[in-house]
């Protein structure tokens, strides 16, 4: 006689077209054998079917009937006599209408793998190709039509100067507007800890420059393949408009840690936070502690909705879903797996409607496969429904709708390990921090001579470029790329080029600004206007270029005429 015990019934929030649920069996059984399931609710039988079972350890499949609400259910398999085997009582519950929606894009190191010039035709490729999916697959049902995501402006702004300002507004009103493509409201996946106080707030600027120019008013924040986040962006960010923010880290690093063990049989394990054990501590994980989604608190109280994906190229494959991933007759059944394994941890963590997760690799062309997979899932499975997305902004409010009060609230620094980046070039980080100084300065002075001169014109193109150039040099690819030869020498080259046209015009207006100012201040002789742009008094000694000095005091925020007569002999010790 055949003996087994069945272990645990895995009510899973998978139902099919015809409105069957999966449940998984898990069961030790002595040999192979058809047996007979029969379900029971308060001793009156719902449900009976026949089932096979291997023999020894193992876990069964079995699509049931969903039931109309939650109750207590009696399992219980007897063999084809009605000896009864085995049995066990569980909640059955009902599965969660849960849509998710998977983020697909081209992600675009700004001189990584390649040099910048190549990136900004391949910027340009990434939205032609989008927008030939979009056609390709507008004849669909929503949810299985092509959308993909323009991680921020690098991407977009690229796009009139290669196409033309007719192809531009074409695709803005075709497509971004249309939420078939969407367009982040940052940049590209900048460094933001190496920015200066100035350049963050700068920063922030590019959602007003996206509404003012195109009209298009994302809140999403996109901050990809870096491993850590300061505070001090909170602030800026959310007072600038942007309300949420989907973090897909890479916590590679040279060398894998010795405190936390990696996961080897997680794909891509070296770059995949959710195997752990990368050389950089990137908590981003089905299994941690921290949670993925939560509202990030900055210092003055304003927040950010933060929601956390396992890197971008494994984003989805604990679903499974991957980039470039072929529709073959294998591939509904391994999502199948994926999802049989996956749900049950998100649903005791994340009890959301709505889940969202990044699936795309650096420099991807546009394409179908992810897409043609999701259809083939939703042609078999009701729940989870999948879906691409263009605009994360509505997953973001449907989410506070439904389950603000069961987001947590987290605070302080999301720690990074790529320091050695920006670090590995200390001079250009050096000659970056201090552009970024003089670049304020500069445009502190320039506001002031406009303000104070009707014939001064203020040059705010000049400025709007000039820090373009210093934000760009903040994106992660700066410093170390592991690569040799012609295209590490032109990143660098461009980076170099970058820094100096900022800080010329940071000379060259700060100077501008100087003299215009000057010439509005009265003096019975010769002398120099010391100025002084703090908001505290500055005592020091200035030379002038004839080998003469003096010592002054000048009031915050104010100026002072110092006399020829008044500047003494300076001579070398």
């Amino acid at each position: 006689m055949v003996t087994i015990t069945l272990h645990k019934v895995h009510i899973l929030p998978m139902v099919t077209k015809e409105g069957l649920q999966r449940l998984d069996l898990e069961y030790t059984c002595s040999r192979s054998c058809h047996l007979i399931l029969e379900v029971f609710r308060r001793e009156t039988p719902v449900l009976r079917e026949n089932i096979a079972l291997l023999g020894g350890k193992g876990r069964r499949a079995v699509l049931l009937p969903e039931p109309e609400e939650d109750f207590e259910a009696l399992f219980q398999l007897t063999d084809r006599e009605g000896n009864i085997l085995s049995r066990l009582e569980t909640l059955w519950t009902r599965a969660r209408r849960r849509t998710m929606y998977v983020v697909l894009s081209s992600h675009m190191d700004i001189g990584l793998h390649e040099s910048q010039y190549i990136q900004r035709k391949h910027s340009a490729d990434q939205v032609d190709g989008a927008k030939k999916c979009c056609d390709e697959t507008a004849h669909r049902p929503a949810e299985d039509r092509y959308r993909c995501m323009l991680e921020g402006s690098w991407a977009w702004n690229n796009y009139a100067p290669e196409r033309g300002e007719e192809a531009a507004r074409e695709i803005i009103e075709d497509y971004i507007k249309q939420d078939r493509i969407g367009l982040g409201c940052g940049i590209a996946g900048n460094h933001f800890q190496t920015f200066g106080l100035e350049e963050l707030c700068r920063s922030a600027y590019e959602r007003r420059r996206l509404k003012e120019k195109w009209g298009v008013e994302g809140a999403t924040l996109f901050a990809i393949d870096i491993n850590g986040l300061p505070v001090s962006m909170i602030q800026p960010y959310a007072e600038a408009g942007v309300k949420n923010l989907i973090f897909a880290p890479n916590h590679w690093n040279p060398l894998p840690s010795t405190v936390w063990p990696m996961d080897m049989t997680d794909p891509g394990c070296y770059l995949n936070p959710n195997a752990s054990g990368g050389g950089t501590r990137v908590d981003v994980r089905y299994d941690s502690d921290l949670p993925m989604v939560f509202y990030w608190e900055g210092i003055g109280g304003q927040r950010l909705l933060v929601w956390a994906s396992t890197q971008y190229g494994y984003g989805a494959t604990p679903f499974g879903l991957e980039p470039g991933m072929k529709l073959v007759p294998e591939t509904v059944p391994r999502m199948e797996a994926a999802m049989a394994k996956s749900l049950p941890l998100l649903e005791e963590k994340y009890p959301y409607d709505v889940w969202l997760m990044c699936c795309y690799t650096d420099n991807q062309d546009p394409d179908l496969e992810v897409t043609n997979s999701i259809q083939a899932w939703n042609a078999k499975w009701a729940w989870p429904k999948l879906r691409t997305t263009a605009n994360p902004d509505t997953v973001f409010q449907t989410l506070r709708e439904k389950h603000d009060h069961l987001i947590p609230v987290l605070r302080g620094e999301m720690t990074g390990g790529w320091y050695q980046h920006p670090l590995s070039a200390p001079e250009l980080l050096a000659q970056k921090f201090q552009t970024d100084r003089n670049l304020s300065t500069a445009e502190k002075w320039s506001a002031v001579a406009a303000s104070l001169d009707e014939n001064y014109g203020y040059p705010a193109e000049d400025f709007r470029r000039a820090w373009d150039h210093l934000l760009f040099n903040d994106e992660h690819s700066y410093g170390t790329s592991g690569y040799q030869g012609r295209r590490v020498y032109e990143t660098w080259l461009q980076h170099r080029d970058w820094i100096d046209r900022a800080e010329a015009t940071a000379r060259k207006e700060g100077s501008a600004a100087l003299k215009s100012i000057a010439g509005k201040i009265a003096a019975t002789e010769h002398g120099l206007a010391l100025f002084n742009p703090t908001a505290q008094s500055r005592e020091a000694a200035v030379y002038t270029e004839d080998g003469r000095y003096v010592l002054a005091t000048v009031p915050p925020f104010g100026y002072r005429v110092v006399k020829d007569s008044q500047l003494l002999p300076f001579e070398k010790a």
